[in-house]
């Protein structure tokens, strides 16, 4: 998908460049430098989601979705994990962190911890919605940490 995007910001940015830079050559400029810088962050997004997996070490899962969110959550503050596949509330308190498609657990939390978001932006979340390649490892590997 996000390919897609990619290629479709490389055509639209260099028609727009092509077709304003006659006319008005300051828009032409602008243009092109946000297609560019537009690019450029879907490619990071792109490599991040890849190189940025979920992270069970020391008593701490660490999830980070692309470059988007980052949250490290205590084991111990795991107060249930639900395997919701459907539509899950939408309401504050919820880190929804999946990339594509539907999540496949949802991690409760008994206190909330703050999430880090782009540009600086925190917020405090006591649900974290998850698409995991396998989710039974993580449950058991979970089970582990908290005993």
């Amino acid at each position: 998908v996000l390919g897609v995007f990619m290629l479709l910001i490389v055509v639209e940015t260099a028609v727009l460049h092509w077709l304003l830079l006659p006319r008005i050559a300051w828009l032409a400029w602008i243009l092109l430098a946000l297609g560019l810088y537009s690019f450029a962050f879907l490619f990071a997004d792109l490599n991040a989601a890849r190189l940025r997996p979920v992270v069970l070490e020391d008593d701490e899962l660490t999830i980070r979705t692309a470059l988007r969110w980052r949250v490290t959550v205590p084991v111990s503050s795991i107060s249930a994990i639900d395997r919701e596949t459907g539509d899950i509330e939408d309401r504050d308190g919820l880190l929804n962190a999946v990339l594509v498609g539907n999540q496949n657990l949802v991690l409760h939390l008994g206190a909330p911890v703050k999430a880090q978001g782009l540009y600086g932006i925190e917020r405090e979340v006591d649900r974290i919605a998850l698409a995991m390649d396998d989710p039974d490892t993580l449950v058991k590997a979970l089970d582990r940490h908290s005993t």
